[in-house]
């Protein structure tokens, strides 16, 4: 039977067996053992973006890696596409149930209102767009989630 230290050990030195990786592109990804994931930063419209990129169940992170690849260069469009995605399937949603702040907003309003906050590249392909609600919907994330094929399957609030 193997006691908690040895356990804790064990745990301790799975994560230290992920390197950092330097990548031209995606910059320098550090590995977060709390998440499971690496993490770095890209440039988009001038400001620094969050971006997560998780480990599959062989331990891997290629998979995630070459989504990441390329999704980033295409990140305007991509982010473009996910706000009309947001449009599509939250506004009814918002000027029906979230009227706090007083008339319904237009999809111009809404769009220009939600801003995104990080992306979290998942191993089969998928990409999950975190944007900041704009107080849309009392400060609640929305979640924009990607398909394998670059179309927009779910949008959701949480928090």
């Amino acid at each position: 039977m193997l006691s908690l230290k040895k356990l804790v050990f064990i745990k301790i030195n799975k994560y230290m067996s992920y390197p950092d990786i330097k990548h031209e592109l995606l910059g320098y990804l550090r590995y977060d053992s709390e998440f499971d994931w690496y993490e770095s930063q890209v440039i988009f419209y001038e400001t620094q973006l969050p971006i997560s990129l998780s480990i599959d169940d062989n331990d891997k992170v290629e998979s995630a890696l070459d989504r990441a690849i390329c999704i980033v260069p295409e990140l305007k469009h991509y982010a473009k596409s996910a706000k009309e995605y947001a449009v599509e399937q939250l506004l009814k949603l918002k000027n029906e149930t979230w009227l706090d702040e007083g008339d319904k907003i237009t999809s111009e309003e809404f769009k220009s209102r939600i801003i995104l906050e990080g992306l979290v590249f998942l191993p089969e392909g998928k990409v999950e767009f975190y944007y900041n609600d704009g107080n849309l919907f009392l400060g609640h994330c929305i979640i924009l989630k990607m398909d394998n094929n670059n179309y927009f399957v779910d949008a959701s609030i949480h928090g």
